[in-house]
């Protein structure tokens, strides 16, 4: 009798605590929190998010496997211990703990939140949804292990983050009449099903989102959104539940930002030339999107359209993978690296494939994914290099592709 009280005040207590811990109050701030935000810094990737970083080691999503890193040694080994693991040879949620359903457009998710992976997959059953193809997101442990449905997505999104307790998402809509609007929503983790609509594009005519632009930082969520004007870049206030347009001139250009670094958002202007130059000055904003400040300098960019990226300590211009053939013969295809306005480092890019995404990453590491019809990939960049001009492009994972 006594064992069996023991056993059910052991559950009673442990029930306890874990609804103390799901309860437990999140950050209401504008300082980042690796636990419970968005990876800001691995959120630029056109393809999806695609790296994780955890304490001890980092997670790759690659050719539907997760590979892990850890922090000492950066050699990449598949997300399954057990010996007898099939993630070598026709994989599944079965037999492989690393594998991850995806189609070929599905949107690319690998997150670490609260000591756990939440990983997106891409499922075809009609059932669920009407166009065939759906989206699930799951949850598993550091190992791999426990996989748990949290939430079924019918219409799959085009961009998604976790942050602070909620779910974010961005969909498009198709009206009876055949017209298309952009909706972002947020479900609780707790209660995932319960769905808030936090914004619709229907009155501002915006009727898609560039994809995976949806980036909550601190109090605030930002996305490129595209209609009527162009891009637009948004924001949204988890204080006040309100929407903003960011840095509308009036000119016809379109906005997008680029990073987010030190309580600065960085962003640019386009207007349909890639060599313009009101295009190749890059600005920042306070997070709310005031105290416009320029930040780049005609001589120190390339004279296209570029990807700007920044740390705490180095920023990054390269330009833009589609444009690199108007860049005159003396001008270098190459990942510049910047210290206190200053170039120091430059890394060629010609030797890789023409579509990549370069990750800015943690205090040590850059991550670079690439993938094109021959083969993808990942390398990383040691940042402790920079300066001593030794950083190189170095290989982790390759698959090559022979149809």
């Amino acid at each position: 009798m006594k064992r069996l009280i023991y056993a059910v005040v052991t559950l009673l207590f442990a029930i306890f605590i874990t609804g103390c811990s799901e309860r437990e109050e999140l950050p209401n701030d504008n300082v980042y929190h690796p636990e419970v935000d968005f990876p800001y810094m691995y959120g630029d990737g056109l393809y999806g998010l695609e790296v994780a970083s955890s304490p001890n080691g980092y997670y790759l999503l690659h050719d539907n496997l997760i590979y892990y890193l850890d922090k000492d040694t950066m050699q990449p080994v598949i997300l399954d211990n057990r010996p007898d693991h099939g993630c070598d040879h026709q994989p599944n949620s079965e037999n492989c703990y690393a594998y991850v359903e995806q189609s070929a457009t599905g949107l690319k998710f690998i997150q670490y939140y609260n000591s756990h992976l939440y990983i997106a997959e891409t499922l075809f059953d009609p059932q669920i949804s009407k166009a065939g193809w759906y989206m699930k997101l799951s949850r598993i442990d550091l190992d791999g292990k426990n996989r748990k449905e949290i939430k079924t997505f019918p219409i799959r999104p085009k961009s998604l983050a976790i942050h602070r307790g909620y779910i974010y998402y961005a969909i498009v809509s198709v009206s009876k009449e055949n017209e298309e609007k952009l909706e972002i929503f947020r479900s609780s983790i707790q209660k995932p099903n319960e769905e808030e609509l936090i914004y619709s594009g229907e009155a501002d005519g915006i009727e898609d989102i560039s994809p995976m632009t949806l980036t909550p930082f601190g109090n605030q969520v930002y996305w490129v959104g595209f209609g009527r004007r162009g891009y637009v870049t948004q924001r949204y206030d988890l204080i006040t539940g309100e929407v903003a347009t960011l840095w509308d001139r009036g000119d016809g250009s379109s906005s997008s930002y680029s990073t987010i670094s030190d309580q600065r958002i960085y962003f640019s202007y386009f207007y349909g030339d890639p060599t313009d130059p009101r295009a190749l000055v890059q600005y920042s904003s306070n997070l709310a999107g005031d105290d416009i400040q320029e930040e780049v300098t005609i001589s120190q960019h390339p004279p296209i359209i570029y990807y700007f990226l920044k740390d705490q300590n180095y920023t990054y211009i390269r330009p833009v993978d589609g444009y690199a053939d108007l860049l005159p013969q003396d001008v270098p295809y190459e990942l510049a690296v910047f210290k206190d306005g200053k170039k120091i480092h430059a890394l060629d890019l010609t030797p890789l494939t023409n579509f990549l995404d370069v990750y800015v990453g943690d205090e040590r590491y850059m991550f670079v994914s690439y993938d094109d019809n021959t083969k993808s990939g990942f390398y990383y960049i040691d940042k402790q290099k920079f300066e001593t001009q030794e950083a190189a492009f170095i290989p982790l994972l390759e698959t090559v592709r022979t149809e």
